[in-house]
């Protein structure tokens, strides 16, 4: 999926790209106003592939053009040296990065160096008839991803679903059509897969929550019963049985742990108020809900002034307890836990948007950072339950509450030195009495 020259890295002009751009400008798409259609289009991948980014690209002889976009980069227009649909273009199956950091052309790239940059890539060209590749459908993240086969197929029928749609504009003006009728009712047809994508999402998050909310009463049932059996007749049982019933309470308990935090991930797709949230506030309620941890192990939990800012108070209560929470589960034996909690303000170099980093670094056990994906998938775990508890639920979690307030979170971290989680979020009044969106749903 990678160009076979991308290690030295590949030429982005196309021996062909003089009749390549002239296909471009006959479809006079370019530098065109936005079309719902193509935004709807760029909604739809955005959730199907459950990523932040998603875009619609038409790649000119020095600019690569947006028709379409999902997610935080507001730049109508990038350099055709900067863009990896650049890259894309130039083979006819799709391109895909796992992580941009792993190939060695790319890591200087202006959209990928530094932290927070691109480290997720996968592009599928805009075919013509005549087989000549104008752009690009394509997802991003800045969090490094695999994509399976069955994905890959998927986005290369996003592609032709687009070009077709390009074809219908050509095809309309050349037979003197009206366009914005047609238009109107291709636009028509794709909210309707729009809205029943998005009634598809809702009945899932409803099977989520209404599973493992009725699936915790017969849980209970199993602990109980099995408590008064242990009551009744556990004084006859052999060493054997007793080891069998622990390991049925122990079972139903961590069972019933995984489902209440399901439900709580589940509840993250509900579209839910931004309001002003001081973020001190916030920590001292999390610090009190984990008192008891912080003073058994004589934690110590330095903190800077956070700033106020539009946020989901209860989600920003979640983020910040199980980030905390985390930092004082994997800690070093014999070693006082140490926690500190610094801000500063950053400013997004491309579009200009103001927000916080917010770093969360620790003293503890880290990890090797080959595994930094895999931490932030639902239900992974780097360690068994024996050495740490927990469900493998806490920082998917805090991915998802950091991605419905359109930031970005991500960690360093160097094993047996400790572990620096760093959170941006943005701080615009625009978000202000506004919802997530119920496309954040997954």
């Amino acid at each position: 999926m990678i160009p076979d020259n991308i290690a030295s890295g590949p030429d982005l002009i196309p021996a062909n790209d003089a009749q390549r751009l002239a296909a471009l400008h006959r479809y006079q798409i370019i530098y065109s106003d936005p079309e719902e259609v193509f935004d709807n289009i760029t909604r739809i991948m955005a959730v199907v592939f459950d990523m932040p980014m998603a875009f619609i690209s038409l790649v000119d002889k020095e600019q690569v053009f947006y028709k379409a976009k999902v997610g935080p980069f507001n730049l109508p227009q990038v350099d055709r040296n900067d863009s990896l649909c650049s890259i894309a273009i130039l083979q006819p199956q799709p391109t895909i990065f796992t992580n941009t950091l792993d190939v060695p052309y790319l890591t200087e790239g202006r959209f990928i160096k530094g932290e927070g940059g691109l480290r997720f890539y996968a592009g599928a060209p805009l075919t013509t008839p005549e087989g000549l590749r104008i752009g690009t459908v394509c997802v991003c993240d800045t969090t490094p991803r695999n994509f399976t086969t069955e994905q890959t197929l998927l986005l290369e029928r996003f592609a032709q679903l687009v070009q077709h749609e390009i074809e219908i504009r050509l095809a309309a003006r050349a037979q003197g059509v009206e366009l914005e009728a047609m238009v109107a009712a291709r636009t028509a047809e794709l909210q309707r897969a729009n809205e029943a994508l998005q009634k598809t999402n809702a009945e899932l998050e409803q099977f989520a929550y209404v599973s493992s909310h009725d699936l915790q009463e017969p849980l209970r049932k199993i602990r109980i019963y099995s408590s008064l059996i242990a009551e009744n007749e556990g004084l006859n049982w052999s060493e054997r049985t007793q080891e069998a019933h622990r390991k049925i309470m122990e079972s139903t308990e961590r069972m019933s742990g995984s489902l209440k935090d399901l439900l709580h991930f589940a509840g993250l797709s509900k579209a839910e108020s931004f309001e002003l949230v001081d973020l001190n506030e916030v920590l001292v309620a999390v610090t009190s809900d984990l008192e008891l941890q912080i003073r058994q192990q004589n934690a110590r939990i330095n903190a800077a002034t956070l700033p106020t800012l539009p946020a989901i108070p209860l989600q920003m209560h979640q983020l910040f307890y199980n980030l905390l929470n985390n930092a004082l589960k994997y800690r070093r034996p014999n070693t006082t836990p140490e926690i500190a909690i610094q801000v500063k303000e950053v400013e997004d170099g491309n579009t200009g948007n103001k927000g916080f980093e917010i770093t969360i670094a620790d003293n503890g056990i880290g990890f090797d950072m080959q595994y930094h994906d895999k931490i932030f998938t639902i239900f992974q775990r780097l360690h068994n339950r024996t050495e740490y508890s927990g469900n493998g639920i806490g920082l998917a979690l805090c991915r998802k509450v950091v991605q419905n307030h359109s930031g970005n979170i991500y960690a360093t971290s160097i094993p047996g030195q400790g572990t620096c989680f760093h959170v941006v979020l943005p701080n615009t009044s625009a978000r202000m009495a506004t919802a997530v969106p119920e496309m954040a749903a997954i």
